[in-house]
């Protein structure tokens, strides 16, 4: 697991700080963050506990909000999160995680992300065409730090 290794390295000097693993392939990038002390977090428990308080009508508009907060009062310089689906959700008004994980990273932790999505050029292609869930996710931001697929 040089490669992760390295990117976690290569990562911090970048922008963005995110790297998107292909959750399908996930298995060794998940035991080096056992072996390395980087827990990884169910996203979607997370971001469903977060929101428990919320009215339906607030949740889409203050999800990602209270995310960000709980994020800005991690500890850890790594954060990986895998179960992202609720992301995707219109209950939570469809957060783009790789857009979003990308504007927070600046300055701030690197995000490892583990995602369950076929591959197109620069783009992540998550669920499918016609599910209210369905979302392209543009990676151009990310080149180089993208594994698994």
């Amino acid at each position: 697991m040089n490669e992760l290794k390295q990117l976690l390295q290569d990562v911090k000097d970048q922008y963005h700080r995110v790297i998107i693993i292909n959750e399908e392939n996930s298995e060794p990038y998940k035991k080096f963050c056992k072996d390395n002390k980087i827990q990884v977090l169910n996203l979607s428990a997370k971001l469903s506990e977060l929101v428990a308080g919320l009215t339906a009508d607030d949740k889409p508009m203050e999800a990602w909000d209270k995310l960000k907060d709980w994020m800005s009062n991690q500890r850890d310089t790594i954060l990986a999160f895998d179960n992202i689906d609720y992301l995707f959700s219109p209950e939570v008004g469809i957060i783009d995680p790789i857009k979003n994980f990308n504007y927070y990273s600046r300055d701030k932790q690197v995000i490892i992300v583990f995602i369950k999505a076929r591959k197109r050029n620069n783009l992540l292609i998550y669920s499918e065409e016609g599910n209210e869930d369905y979302s392209e996710l543009d990676i151009t931001n990310n080149e180089g730090f993208v594994l698994g697929w």
